[in-house]
């Protein structure tokens, strides 16, 4: 389904929703001012019939031509008629109208006990007739013949067909039925127009990502800067191919550094071997040929192996057994594999007192971390020149620090430092060999670790690197 179909159904089934409970109000409301209407105009025309007759001490008397009776007898929904019994149940006076349903029900009405004076209600399906009824009744009954507008009680009756009433509610229905759903086919057909004009950059923003081909990473979504949701869509996939060019591009840039790492071993190794074939050799020097081959040969797997660290090292943690560990306790243990290195004696430790090391990694991933701190310190500073290592925390971290007395790093090589295959131009003039990997591995296997290194000194006086890692307080407690 399509974007813009999906929101025009929205868009119609919430209008819908809004009309339909718009008709029912306005049905309800409407049909009881109707209802009101009609009942109040019954109730109207009662009182003043009532209100013409006199409840005397003996007798209740109809004169009503001795007072003004004023009522609306035909409106708009037809002609009210009324019908007026005395005592056994005579005719004292009704409306013109003959032949009515008020006759047969008044003289049905009058053979039942009602109570005297409250007014009284009735619907009859069959004739479509609503009534309203009072009984008028002398408080003491006389004995005395009386005069022929004079009785012991008289029952008032008003009614009038239903019909008009019901066929204005009809009316009405239909009103609030077609108009809504008039006002909703209009809607419809506008409201699709609007969603596709609405959406429309979102379809030219799909169609340029369908036109871009999988080898120029160059191409970027073009749209309208209008501050909407719409352009931070835009922008936000726009950042995503940049994340994804500088992805390729470091990509290549790895692949190509590490064709030319491998390739100046491999050229060693030819070249060697092409110089042994050349002519008969004796043992020494083919000795010194194996051993020149020997070296090659572990310079080229150390790289091969530091490439497959870097490969593997976004699932490495995922993989492995995370555990709580203490960073004091490890590294006591860990130091002792310092001791065949040339420059042990050069080491020291200083681990703050009484302070907790808890931390969540892997014995291995630590390993290479410090190992590399360690030996790069080692590798540019000066033989019996110390190396320190400090160990210490805080309420949220446990940091490492490895600090030497070398010449220092160069301030134009920091934002380089942790690249694959990076080797400053200080680093090579040294003489010391290398692959460029090293910080390179020690920093993505830090941040599998949600940790940082950073190198925050390097000067005449030495080099400091910092290895931060969360404080693990499950440990802790």
């Amino acid at each position: 389904m399509r974007l813009t179909t999906r929101v025009s159904l929205f868009f119609l089934c919430a209008l819908a929703a809004i009309l339909v409970a718009y008709s029912l109000v306005l049905y309800s409301a409407g049909a009881r001012h109707v209802n009101e209407q009609f009942t109040g105009e019954l109730r109207s025309a009662l009182g003043a019939l009532v209100a013409a007759a006199e409840v005397e001490e003996t007798e209740v008397k109809w004169q009503p031509l001795e007072h003004s009776v004023s009522m609306a007898v035909d409106s708009d929904y037809g002609e009210i008629q009324w019908f007026i019994l005395g005592d056994q149940s005579r005719v004292v006076e009704l409306s013109a109208t003959p032949d009515s349903p008020i006759d047969a029900y008044a003289r049905k009405l009058a053979l039942d006990e009602l109570p005297t004076g409250k007014v009284g209600w009735t619907f009859e399906a069959e004739t479509g007739f609503e009534y309203f009824y009072q009984r008028l009744i002398t408080p003491g009954p006389s004995t005395v013949p009386h005069e022929p507008d004079e009785f012991d009680e008289i029952l008032v009756v008003v009614g009038r067909s239903t019909s008009q009433r019901d066929q204005t509610l009809n009316q009405l229905a239909v009103l609030v039925s077609v108009l809504p759903l008039l006002a909703w086919i209009v809607s419809a057909m506008a409201g699709g127009w609007f969603v596709r004009k609405a959406l429309s950059p979102v379809s030219q923003m799909a169609k340029q990502a369908q036109q871009m081909g999988g080898q120029d990473f160059r191409q970027r979504l073009e749209f309208n800067e209008s501050g909407d949701e719409l352009s931070a869509l835009g922008r936000s996939f726009n950042r995503l191919l940049d994340r994804q060019e500088n992805a390729i591009q470091q990509q290549r840039r790895f692949a190509g550094d590490a064709a030319h790492e491998l390739r100046t071993p491999m050229t060693v190794l030819l070249g060697q071997i092409e110089v042994a074939l050349r002519k008969q050799r004796t043992e020494a020097e083919y000795q010194r040929t194996l051993e020149t081959l020997k070296h090659g040969a572990e310079t080229m797997r150390e790289i091969v192996e530091s490439l497959l660290v870097l490969a593997r090292t976004e699932n490495e943690v995922a993989d492995a057994q995370i555990e709580a560990i203490d960073l004091r306790k490890w590294l006591d243990q860990h130091r002792i594999t310092w001791k065949h290195w040339d420059r042990a004696d050069d080491i020291e430790c200083k681990i703050s007192p009484d302070t907790d090391f808890a931390v969540r990694a892997t014995p291995m991933i630590l390993s290479r971390i410090v190992d590399n701190l360690v030996s790069n310190a080692c590798k540019y500073s000066p033989p019996g020149t110390p190396i320190v290592i400090v160990l210490s925390s805080d309420r949220r971290n446990v940091t490492l620090t490895v600090s030497d007395f070398g010449e220092g790093i160069p301030k134009s090589d920091f934002p380089h430092l942790f690249e694959p295959f990076y080797r400053g131009d200080k680093a090579r003039r040294s003489g010391h060999s290398g692959t460029g990997l090293g910080l390179s591995i020690a920093s993505r296997l830090a941040q599998s670790l949600n940790a940082t290194i950073v190198c925050d000194q390097s000067d005449e006086n030495g080099t400091r690197f910092t290895f931060t890692v969360p404080l693990d307080r499950h440990l802790e407690r």
